[in-house]
């Protein structure tokens, strides 16, 4: 199971291997967190592209409005 969450996919070989079943999985899942990152060392305030960040988060998520 995927500890972040998510749902759940399966062959079932006894109904017909070409089918795909999809189920959503409930409970509780882990907090939101960065699980991967890429972060410049140094950023240049002539170069606008050297400041450039990445963050792989766990699960989807979104900006408040307004932000």
């Amino acid at each position: 199971m995927d500890r972040f969450g998510g749902g759940f996919a399966y062959i079932d070989e006894k109904v017909d291997g070409d089918v795909i079943n999809l189920v959503g999985v409930t409970g509780k899942t882990g907090p939101l967190t960065a699980i991967d990152q890429s972060i410049p060392a140094m950023v240049t305030p002539k170069n606008p592209t050297s400041g450039t960040t990445r963050w792989w988060l766990s699960k989807p998520a979104a900006s408040p409005p307004g932000s």
